[in-house]
């Protein structure tokens, strides 16, 4: 299964922020827009980072309530990994735990058009292992029926 297929079942759009929004803006966009993670981006839409909720917490923990005044650019994650559309979801699943991300923006031609989390990530594994539990449980049916 392909990274594509995920993306299919998610919204068409992707959340965006810019490096230089403050932290309570980020916070207030991940609110409303019901995610976990924005995408930063430049304003050209190149990738730049991503910021998560994880980021924004480690932060608060650091720094205090002075971080809600602090610019995405300062707490941002630029070292994550990234993926295609064409990525297996197992490649990306692996990457995702060696890196410890849990969002992995997808990108073409250096802009993203997408981010999967580990959730979706787990998601599709579990619904590929339950495809291929039904099919093997089919075959041995048939099996045993004209045994």
């Amino acid at each position: 299964m392909h990274i594509s297929q995920i993306l299919r079942t998610k919204r068409s759009d992707v959340v965006v922020i810019s490096p230089d929004a403050t932290i309570r803006s980020a916070i207030a966009m991940m609110t409303r827009e019901r995610v976990g993670a924005l995408v930063v981006t430049d304003g050209d839409q190149h990738l730049l980072g991503v910021v998560s909720e994880r980021d924004i917490i480690q932060n608060l923990d650091l720094e205090g309530a002075d971080v809600m005044g602090t610019l995405v650019r300062r707490i941002m994650r630029t070292d994550g990994p990234v993926a295609t559309l064409e990525d297996s979801v197992r490649s990306v699943m692996e990457v995702m735990t060696a890196a410890r991300a849990r969002h992995v923006p997808i990108v073409k031609y250096g802009r993203p058009i997408g981010i999967v989390s580990l959730g979706d990530v787990v998601k599709s594994r579990l619904d590929e292992t339950m495809q291929e539990n039904s099919v093997l449980q089919d075959i041995a049916r048939v099996h045993w029926l004209t045994g």
